[in-house]
């Protein structure tokens, strides 16, 4: 089976196994001790571990995946003259999607609404922070710090950083050609690394999903409906048109 219908299945297995603990704890009559086994230690025990596991797993590969791929991809431009214009199409690229997907974000979300009839707990008191000025928004790109930047997990300055370094390997003669072999070298490991997750990723998309379907049960997915099947269309759109 592939690792796709792995993923789907570990879903609809996730999806159903939540949803009968959640009839079972919900039940008058099931005995106290097993009601606490269930609940302590299979749902918020087991399950909870499990999924939350993963989720780090996942987050812990981000700035490596991203540090690495970037300085491998900068470094082997070789020369000023071919960065320059490549560096330009890709922040127009890059900024050209990003203003298309906030935009038809924002039209179908005043359209359709979705979740609008769906009450979540300390929703009601969010607050969004304030947009920083335009000019913080340009000095922060920069790290003072880049180890910092890493450690934080503030992925513009991980990636201005990455790239200044990666320009940098390009110009600095045979201690460079060093450098480079060995971040190409380390990225072959990393995405190794990410190979080596994703074939575990059906048992935490499993636990993760049986652990939020034991707590909200099979009633979730109608209320929320429509919110994932909005957010799904316009990720195909952006995908597929954009």
């Amino acid at each position: 089976m592939s690792l796709t219908n792995r993923i789907l299945l570990a879903m609809v297995v996730g999806i159903l196994t939540g949803s009968l603990l959640n009839l079972v704890l919900h039940a008058s009559s099931i005995d106290a001790g097993l009601r606490m086994v269930l609940d302590e230690w299979l749902v918020n025990g087991l399950f909870d571990a499990v999924g939350d596991i993963f989720v780090r797993s996942l987050k812990m590969l981000v700035v490596p995946l991203v540090l690495v791929s970037l300085i491998c991809g900068s470094s082997s431009l070789g020369d000023s003259a071919r960065i320059g214009p490549i560096a330009g199409k890709t922040m127009i690229f890059y900024i050209g999607t990003t203003a298309i997907a906030v935009s038809v974000a924002l039209l179908v979300a005043v359209i359709i609404q979705p979740g609008s009839g769906v009450q979540m707990a300390g929703g009601a008191n969010f607050e969004p922070a304030a947009a920083p000025p335009l000019k913080e928004v340009f000095v922060d790109m920069f790290p003072s710090n880049p180890v910092a930047a890493l450690a934080e997990g503030k992925m513009l300055q991980i990636i201005v950083f990455a790239l200044l370094f990666g320009y940098a390997i390009s110009h600095a003669g045979e201690p460079g050609r060093r450098i480079a072999e060995f971040f190409s070298d380390l990225e072959v490991v990393v995405m190794r690394v990410v190979s080596i997750l994703m074939e575990l990723a059906p048992w935490g998309v499993f636990a993760l999903l049986a652990r939020l379907f034991s707590d909200m049960g099979l009633g979730a997915i109608v209320d929320l409906g429509a919110y994932f099947l909005t957010v799904l269309a316009v990720l195909v759109f952006h995908c597929v048109v954009t």
